[in-house]
């Protein structure tokens, strides 16, 4: 972060930041948010990350910054009794119980309170800002496990409506919420994510070294994301069995990723196709051997129906990996002319795009050197940056 921003920055507001998504395993939202306080951090801004953690306090102590040893930032747990208001607002008996109610009066004119997971939590007095990721639960509601879709169904579109602006992880997703929700266009910001650093092209040792801890071969094909519907795995399945029918690749397909909800019809494409000692399912992997797993791939395949952004594409990219991905929602605006984009139902055209990755060098290098120019787009201090000029629109 420069130096004119920081100056910029010294007495500009007090920054309240839900920091929910940081504790336990940290998905998608969860690395955002670490991101975006770690270059925040760089900044004078006074910084207070909020938890509402009650029962267990070992969670807690997941959370990790950059340099927690800054003035300018502070971990509190304000035992906001979260899922017990929510209950309460349902029935109508609250409606905005604020998560300050207890704190020492704001001046709304120079404090934001930043909720960076879908659902804004009401404040007495500073301005709201709520981070939309996607509308994949209004946009797929068939693909959203259904307590999941009434809680959302309920709660974003309140977010939506008492926030003070609003940011959009794409300007796909932005374009979803002014279909949806009928709101003046100037109240969203698309700011783009970004991968982590780390993620870069591995050397061959480091690659050997986690291959042989995973137990995994010298060649294949890998995608990496949670098992749920819209993630299209099922048809990924098929495109490589196709794959092994038509074309002989020997590539195995490694599956990286926790399980979400509804996963079971993915193991039993796999059962139904006899594919089970071609298919490595590796569950949630550490972020130290991520690199080396996307950069000892041969191809990133990434089939989703629907994304609000696809940081794992950008991962791949930066780690020198040749990408074949869906043709939907954002994911075109991210990966620009960098990757083969598929149509996700065209299982013929995802074998036949795959195998030319696979079968020309040519083509490869390409792909990489277009995904390299790409990602380097992307960074989490442009994130920040960007984050920083919404909190200045609503304060000023």
């Amino acid at each position: 972060m420069n130096k004119l921003v920081k100056k910029y920055m010294r007495c500009f507001m007090k920054l309240y930041i839900d920091g929910q998504p940081l504790l336990g395993h940290k998905t998608g939202i969860g690395h955002y948010t670490n991101n975006l306080i770690n270059e925040l951090i760089l900044t004078n801004i006074s910084i207070e990350v909020v938890t509402n953690q009650i029962v267990n306090q070992k969670r807690l102590k997941s959370i990790n910054f950059k340099d927690r040893q800054l003035k300018n930032i502070k971990l509190t747990n304000k035992l906001y009794p979260y899922k017990v208001i929510r209950r309460l607002m349902k029935h109508n008996v609250l409606y905005n119980f604020p998560i300050d109610l207890f704190e020492e009066k704001l001046n709304r004119s120079n404090s934001v309170f930043h909720a960076t997971n879908f659902i804004m939590l009401p404040t007495r007095h500073a301005k709201q800002v709520v981070t939309i990721h996607d509308l994949a639960f209004m946009k797929f509601p068939d693909v959203v496990e259904r307590n999941i879709y009434e809680y959302m169904m309920r709660w974003v579109p309140y977010s939506i409506e008492v926030a003070d602006h609003i940011i959009a992880d794409s300007f796909n997703t932005k374009k979803d919420i002014l279909e949806l929700f009928d709101i003046p266009k100037e109240k969203i910001t698309v700011v783009h994510l970004a991968a982590d650093a780390k993620f870069e092209k591995q050397t061959y040792e480091q690659i050997t070294l986690v291959r042989e801890k995973y137990n995994l071969p010298a060649n294949y094909l890998l995608y990496l994301g949670t098992l749920e519907p819209k993630k299209n795995l099922v048809t990924l399945i098929d495109v490589y069995a196709l794959l092994k029918q038509r074309y002989n690749v020997k590539e195995k397909l490694v599956i990286v990723g926790a399980k979400g909800w509804k996963f079971n019809p993915i193991f039993y494409k796999v059962k139904e196709l006899n594919l089970e000692q071609d298919i490595i399912f590796m569950g949630y992997i550490a972020d130290e051997d991520l690199a080396s797993i996307y950069s000892g791939a041969s191809v990133f395949t990434f089939p989703s129906l629907y994304e609000g952004f696809g940081i794992p594409l950008l991962e791949a990219m930066q780690c020198e990996v040749p990408v074949v991905a869906s043709n939907t929602s954002c994911i075109p605006e991210i990966v620009g002319e960098a990757a083969l984009l598929v149509n996700p139902y065209d299982i013929e055209l995802w074998a036949e795009k795959i195998y030319q990755v696979i079968s020309s060098p040519i083509l490869q290098m390409d792909l990489i050197s277009k995904g390299k120019q790409q990602a380097s787009k992307f960074s989490w201090e442009k994130v920040a940056l960007d984050t920083l000029k919404v909190y200045k629109k609503v304060v000023i």
